[in-house]
């Protein structure tokens, strides 16, 4: 019953507005938090570093300002985005699952 519950989290997910806000909010409490750790910013100044065409040259998180106030002021709705990489890219073809536990195969 477990695994049915984790897979409906791929199979249905919800994507619903207050739940894509709150997930911005955590990934923007998270990027506040991270500004002082010194293995983030050194990783910042290695990035800052790099060619700007090169990929790691690129914002490496988020905030509120690069998930939802720039998508907001470029006509960009996040949650349709969502929603439209999830159809894109969220297929068992492309997924694979491992179960770990001390209980014999059978139970797990």
């Amino acid at each position: 019953q477990v695994l049915e519950r984790f897979a409906a989290f791929f199979s249905c997910p919800l994507f619903s507005e207050s739940g894509t806000e709150r997930e911005m909010n955590a990934v923007d409490s998270e990027h506040n938090k991270n500004l002082k750790d010194d293995d983030r910013r050194e990783n910042q100044l290695l990035r800052s570093s790099c060619s700007p065409d090169h990929p790691m040259s690129r914002f490496g998180g988020g905030n509120l300002e690069t998930l939802m106030e720039d998508p907001k002021k470029q006509g960009i709705n996040v949650r349709e985005k969502l929603l439209q990489f999830h159809e894109r890219y969220y297929s068992a073809s492309a997924m694979r699952l491992a179960v770990i536990g001390k209980e014999p195969v059978e139970k797990l």
